[in-house]
């Protein structure tokens, strides 16, 4: 099968759960014997071709690069129907897959005549009031109302795009509600497939002591991770704040914060003012080589997420590591979390957080709590599994 993929952002030059994941999903088919393209931008500006691991990636330039931000629905939607129409001339491709609203809207009106899988993340209506709430762009008051009317606008285009697209994917059966209540999709028309992770490169070791020597890590702490954009959907300020409740208790607990974002300095501060320094550190962005190791040398996982958890691919990674997770009751979280033990959901709060970190701390089933969580992740979630699922759906729309 020849399949295409227009994304806004993929690896290496852009690094995220979806990008990584849909990654490793495309790697599994080209494995199987199919021809996989994806169409991206570059972000360095650099019209680029070039393989990895067998797909074919080509990254266009922007036309406007000092402005490119603003102008980015224009170029985004011009430059794919222009690179569409070039590669279906040299490629017959038999479905094209999108996972944003404008590159939807440029294969829709590209002219070419193919199946359209929309990949549904989140809703970008639902992205921008949440990081509105979150302040992140009260800085500047023009840009922060011109974002405000674009969210309106880039809402209808979304739906639009959406109701005529052949069928849409989603990673959760929370994401299938969410899709439901913004944009109103029929249930026969939605796909709900979860992300895979490989779970011969996430797994446990018997040995943790020499990979914390290697991470320069603390030998004789509890450690709990997290990987987390530093957003402020992703909750990083409510674990921080449950942290001192867990120290009084717990003082050989050791948080590990990994990932970037708009953040970082307002996170460090409150680790300052919590005098916390001891007990945090924050590993900035992690590379995929080195996010295998972290797992294995940790004790346990939180995802505090706020608002909108699609799915968390790290909470899966976790699992498949052998590592329990504390996650708030948010999205699909608890589709994850339910099988393995409910005790591990908490509520939004840091309160809830701290009590559910410190009554697992205090278990003393961790080990059989460990082999479950792997356990259900290989049976649920391995990366093999979830690919052939999503090669099922591929071949159902190319027979319709």
């Amino acid at each position: 099968m020849n399949i295409l993929v227009m994304t806004d952002g993929y690896i290496p030059e852009y690094y995220g759960g979806i990008s990584l994941s849909l990654h490793n999903e495309l790697k599994f088919l080209v494995r199987k014997g199919h021809n996989i393209d994806v169409l991206t931008r570059s972000l360095e500006g650099k019209r680029t071709l070039r393989r990895i691991d067998g797909v074919r990636i080509l990254r266009f330039r922007p036309f406007f690069q000092k402005f490119y931000y603003y102008l980015f629905p224009l170029d985004c939607f011009f430059i794919n129907r222009r690179f569409l129409k070039y590669l279906s001339r040299e490629n017959r491709y038999e479905i094209v897959i999108v996972d944003n609203v404008l590159s939807a809207l440029a294969a829709l009106y590209s002219g070419v005549k193919v199946p359209i899988l929309y990949s549904f993340h989140a809703p970008i209506k639902g992205e921008i009031k949440i990081n509105f709430l979150e302040g992140k762009y009260h800085k500047y008051f023009v840009k922060s109302m011109l974002i405000r009317c674009g969210a309106n606008i880039m809402h209808y285009l979304e739906k639009h795009a959406i109701k005529k697209s052949s069928a849409v994917l989603v990673m959760s059966n929370y994401m299938r509600r969410v899709l439901y209540f913004y944009h109103h999709i029929e249930k026969s028309k939605c796909f709900v497939i979860p992300l895979g992770v490989d779970t011969g490169i996430f797994k446990p070791v018997k040995n943790s002591t020499l990979l914390r020597k290697e991470l320069n890590l603390p030998l004789d702490k509890k450690i709990i991770l997290t990987f987390r954009r530093l957003e402020g959907r992703m909750g990083i300020e409510l674990l921080l704040r449950a942290i001192p409740n867990i120290v009084r208790i717990k003082n050989d607990s050791f948080f590990l914060i990994g990932g970037k974002g708009y953040l970082r300095e307002k996170l460090e501060k409150i680790v300052r003012e919590l005098n916390i320094e001891d007990h945090v550190k924050f590993l900035g962005f992690v590379s995929e080589d080195a996010k295998p190791l972290y797992y294995a040398a940790s004790d346990i996982f939180v995802l505090p997420t706020k608002a909108l958890e699609g799915f968390g691919l790290a909470t899966i990674e976790a699992l498949s590591s052998g590592l329990p997770v504390v996650g708030t009751s948010v999205g699909a979280t608890k589709e994850i979390i339910f099988e393995i033990d409910r005790s591990l959901i908490c509520s939004r709060s840091s309160d809830s957080i701290a009590k559910v970190i410190l009554e697992l701390l205090n278990r003393v089933d961790s080990s059989s709590l460990r082999t479950k969580c792997r356990e259900v992740c290989i049976r649920k979630y391995d990366l093999a599994k979830i690919t052939n699922s999503m090669i099922q759906v591929l071949y159902t729309m190319c027979e319709k």
